[in-house]
């Protein structure tokens, strides 16, 4: 009765996950709620009410103090099992130097601007 009690004075289940720390809430579904709940308020999920966005801005907004970069969010909850094994996976990952991510965009950005203004072509007077 005493969690039915906590989610009534926290006006429902989802401020009660939300608000709730993990030390208070000691349930690993819970955590594994409040991680998928955090995670859906990162990525702004266009898939709730995807026919109502109106509806949708009003629900984030809603649970906008809750909002926390999507990076931090994916920890949340984690075993220590589970982040020892998300940390190595994100350590085998070869890094890509940041020189040819912007070496990409420049090459991409110089073929579009190419292709989007008109080529100009000058007369030169022959025999000079």
């Amino acid at each position: 009765m005493r969690t039915l009690d906590l989610i009534d004075e926290a006006y429902g289940l989802d401020f009660y996950i939300l608000k709730t720390p993990k030390e208070d809430l000691c349930s690993k579904f819970g955590m594994d709620l409040k991680r998928g709940m955090l995670l859906r308020l990162a990525r702004q999920d266009p898939q709730l009410h995807p026919e109502d966005p109106e509806r949708r801005a009003a629900i984030y907004d809603k649970y906008k103090e809750f909002a926390i970069p999507e990076e931090e969010a994916e920890w949340v909850g984690l075993t220590l099992e589970e982040a020892i094994e998300k940390q190595r996976l994100l350590e085998e990952k070869d890094p890509v130097p940041l020189f040819k991510i912007h070496v990409a965009e420049l090459i991409q950005q110089l073929q579009q601007q190419a292709l989007s203004e008109p080529a100009v072509v000058q007369k030169t007077a022959s025999g000079q």
